[in-house]
């Protein structure tokens, strides 16, 4: 399976990047809980979770990642560890092979090194913060990708924790430097994606490179780093709704 590994590869290298000289105490602004050792061990111990549940074959819950598990001094070569072990499974794994996931579908060895680009690529940006760099953007048809995942999937699985009250209508999520516009509609029944216009128009819509919009949606940046048009109450309620780490 090659689809996603090239991405993932190249967000791990970026990661491996950001903390090769960082300070392992430095906090980490976007996870305020931890420090930047604590967020290799949270990116290591999903990795490697995530490389033994597709090694698995088999839609069945693995034993959960120990969580005691940290990186020693060398935080590179415990992070490069784990994210071998990954890619190894990634690349070795045929793109349907059954595997457990959390969301409910699809539930494919494939699904789970899509959505771990996304892991990769936002936890990337959190370690270049800590470490005093800006954050650098995620590839733009990464980031697309990453949309489209979210919202058919995340977003959805959202709204299975914790239900949209919110008020009733569609938000769009535009990005302004690829074409993969997505649509939510919102109501009582929960979140509608879509990557096809509605007969509804949007309500809010959310304008932003695809990189600003997916930092937006794990609340890595502000409301106010990408362009609301339409309903800004909805959009905003839209945006606070979304809790993901």
């Amino acid at each position: 399976m090659i689809d996603h590994l090239e991405p993932l590869r190249a967000e791990c290298d970026r990661f491996a990047a950001a903390i090769a000289d960082a300070d392992p105490a430095a906090r980490v602004p976007s996870c305020p809980d931890w420090d930047l050792r604590e967020l290799v061990a949270h990116l290591g111990r999903v990795q490697r979770f995530w490389a033994s549940t597709i090694r698995l074959g088999e839609d069945v819950e693995p034993q959960r990642p120990d969580e005691s598990a940290r990186p020693g001094d060398d935080l590179v070569r415990w992070f490069r560890k784990g994210a071998d072990e990954l890619l190894a499974a990634v690349e070795g794994a045929p793109a349907g092979r059954p595997a457990w996931t959390w969301w409910q579908s699809p539930r494919t060895a494939e699904a789970i090194a899509r959505h771990q680009v996304q892991e990769a690529a936002v936890h990337r940006w959190d370690a270049e913060v800590a470490s005093g760099q800006p954050g650098g953007p995620l590839d733009p048809e990464a980031a697309a990708d990453a949309l489209d995942e979210f919202v058919h999937v995340t977003v959805v699985e959202h709204h299975r924790w914790t239900p949209w009250t919110g008020p009733a209508g569609v938000v769009a999520l535009a990005p302004t430097d690829v074409a993969a516009t997505r649509w939510v509609t919102l109501g009582p029944d929960g979140p509608v994606p879509s990557q096809q216009a509605p007969a509804a128009e949007a309500g809010a819509t959310l304008s932003g490179t695809a990189s600003d919009l997916v930092l937006l949606l794990y609340r890595r940046i502000p409301l106010e780093r990408v362009t609301v048009t339409g309903d800004a109450t909805l959009g905003t309620a839209f945006i606070e709704w979304l809790v993901v780490d």
